[in-house]
């Protein structure tokens, strides 16, 4: 999850080397942390808006992924002509199944999305404390989503940690 001064220095590095920003939001609605709230990179920063395309979908957190309703949040009109050009044939069009779907979800999915955070955090807890007893495994817990990413380069694993694992595991 970033910050706001993180999102500053970005802000502030987007617009001195003058580039495009695709912002990845589609596990905003997963925040672990007890009182964190998302807000948008081009909402943060309006003047970035111009050159921002804010990527959005209830797939992460409602398990909808199969019914493509996601959307590309695009607040100039040209740079949203130049991406439906660029993209036209590209992406599926838009799913009426998809869209019902992601309205139920959006409407009615609260109290199933928190029953959803209990349960990742309740998940982030036990990895912690498991991860706490593998020597040289380092971690940093997640703020979101329900991804975990293990540093094990310590752990005298060679130059293929998984391939490693595996093998053992049979």
């Amino acid at each position: 999850m970033w910050r706001h001064e993180e999102l500053a220095a970005l802000a502030e590095l987007v617009e001195r080397h003058d580039l495009w920003v695709v912002s990845d939001e589609l596990h905003c609605d997963l925040l672990l942390d007890e009182g964190a709230q998302h807000r948008p990179l081009a909402a943060a920063f309006p003047e970035l808006a111009k050159r921002t395309i804010t990527l959005w979908a209830p797939s992460k957190t409602f398990n909808l992924a199969g019914l493509t309703s996601a959307c590309a949040v695009i607040p100039d009109p040209t740079l949203r002509e130049r991406f439906a050009a660029a993209t036209k044939g590209l992406l599926p069009d838009g799913n009426v199944l998809g869209l019902v779907a992601a309205e139920a979800a959006y409407r009615h999915g609260e109290p199933w999305r928190q029953a959803l955070l209990n349960v990742l955090r309740e998940h982030r807890a036990a990895l912690q404390a498991r991860v706490a007893n593998w020597p040289d495994v380092r971690w940093s817990a997640p703020e979101s989503t329900y991804l975990a990413w293990l540093d094990m380069r310590e752990a005298g694993l060679g130059d293929a940690p998984c391939k490693t694992l595996l093998k053992e595991a049979g």
